[in-house]
């Protein structure tokens, strides 16, 4: 990995979600709530050691705008954000629990390389991210 260190392979489990619910947007980061506290509770888990972290996926409100394929081409419009939830407060909320996506942490080739690179060194993000 560019700027990664000592391990040579290294394992992140996603939970993908998608959404059409508009995201709330305080500048630098997008709400999703998570309907699944048992969910939110296994992402957030410290003790081991994959990387676990939320992709959301916000897509069009018309489902026709969602996807758009050719022979030469394959267009999903929108885009997705991560989070690691790794260190994240416990909750009592039993409908679920709202998290912030930072729009820094778009879900992209690149992020997902540096993201390796950052594990590989042990180093795991955590939430909330800077």
């Amino acid at each position: 990995f560019d700027g990664g260190g000592p391990l040579t392979e290294v394992s992140i489990n996603v939970q993908l979600k998608a959404t059409v619910k508009h995201a709330a947007d305080d500048g630098t980061s997008l709400s999703y709530f998570l309907e699944d506290p048992k969910q939110y509770d296994v992402l957030r888990t410290e003790t081991i050691a994959t990387q676990r972290v939320l992709v959301v996926l916000f897509l069009p409100s018309d489902d026709g705008d969602w996807l758009h394929h050719t022979p030469e081409q394959l267009v999903l419009r929108r885009c997705a954000f991560w989070q690691s939830l790794r260190g994240a407060p416990p909750t009592t909320n039993t409908s679920g629990v709202t998290v912030k996506l930072p729009k820094s942490q778009m879900f992209t080739p690149a992020s997902l390389r540096a993201l390796a690179a950052r594990l590989s060194r042990f180093d795991y993000p955590r939430y909330p991210a800077p």
